[in-house]
């Protein structure tokens, strides 16, 4: 038995629901939060006991979603299979319409555990800039410059990186891969290569120039310097394959002299702090 049921939600339910659809399309897991929240808010406006809900979308294919009674809050009931039709068409819409940070990461994690190069990372960073506003609404307007968080762990660390106007960082290098993702604003970047072999000494070897929607992949020997050169604030999502915080004997090099000096995580977060000095001095 079934019967049939016409779904109306709110602009911001209809965001969470295409975005699972979009998941079920294209065969990507879906973090439980987002599950659990789906199910809320099918419950709550179907108001019903089922095992299951079949969602028909305009000219695309049937989904059959499991649905977990305790979630429903609703006393034992029928078991009959429901039937929610969406009358417009919504696959493909989702990508761009918003970005969903846990599941971001859930992504992330999931490319690494299934290849340990950073190709597949770069993939999922690739997917979400492609739609920068969406991601830019959900980490939000740059307010000052940051390395913001999302994810640390030993073998993988997600940050919000957001430069200030003007800001260049030193050349430095990461001792791990690198994936970096740009969302609003530009980055600069200039390549630097040892002088000689097992000098301390850099010279310039190359550079690129990043802009919004662009994804970009790093190696671990890669030794960079990024200037935003623009008169307002970058953000850019960067992915590291490990402990970005982590004591990995990281360098970086004299601005004036180009000659190596001993750095880590904390000292390149301070660069962030002088930088927001120097921009309230001006």
């Amino acid at each position: 038995m079934h019967s049939n049921h016409q779904l109306s939600v709110e602009p911001y339910e209809a965001h969470l629901l295409e975005s699972f659809l979009y998941c079920v399309y294209t065969s990507r897991r879906v973090t439980p939060r987002r599950n659990e929240k789906l199910i809320w808010i099918l419950a709550q406006h179907c108001k019903w006991m089922c095992s299951r809900v079949t969602v028909q979308l305009s000219g695309t294919s049937t989904f059959r979603i499991p649905i977990r009674r305790e979630l429903t809050n609703h006393p034992q009931g029928s078991m009959d299979s429901k039937i929610i039709r969406i009358e417009r068409p919504v696959l493909g819409f989702a990508a761009r319409a918003m970005f969903d940070i846990d599941q971001f990461i859930f992504d992330c994690k999931e490319a690494l555990r299934r290849d340990q190069s950073q190709s597949s990372v770069r993939e999922v960073v690739a997917r979400a800039v492609a739609g920068p506003t969406a991601v830019l609404r959900a980490l939000g307007e740059p307010q000052k410059a940051e390395m913001q968080t999302l994810y640390r762990a030993d073998n993988l660390t997600i940050l919000n990186v957001i430069w200030a106007p003007w800001m260049t960082l030193l050349p430095h290098n990461h001792q791990m891969w690198a994936v970096i993702g740009i969302y609003t604003g530009r980055e600069d970047n200039i390549f630097w290569h040892r002088a000689q072999e097992g000098g301390t000494k850099v010279e310039a070897a190359g550079a690129k120039a990043l802009v919004a929607t662009d994804a970009v992949q790093l190696g671990d020997d890669i030794i960079h310097s990024v200037t935003n050169p623009i008169p307002r604030f970058t953000g850019a999502i960067h992915v590291y394959g490990g402990d970005f915080f982590g004591l990995v004997g990281r360098s970086e090099w004299n601005a004036e002299t180009l000659l190596e000096q001993s750095c880590d995580g904390a000292s390149m977060a301070r660069r962030f702090e002088e930088a927001n000095a120097f921009l309230k001095k001006t």
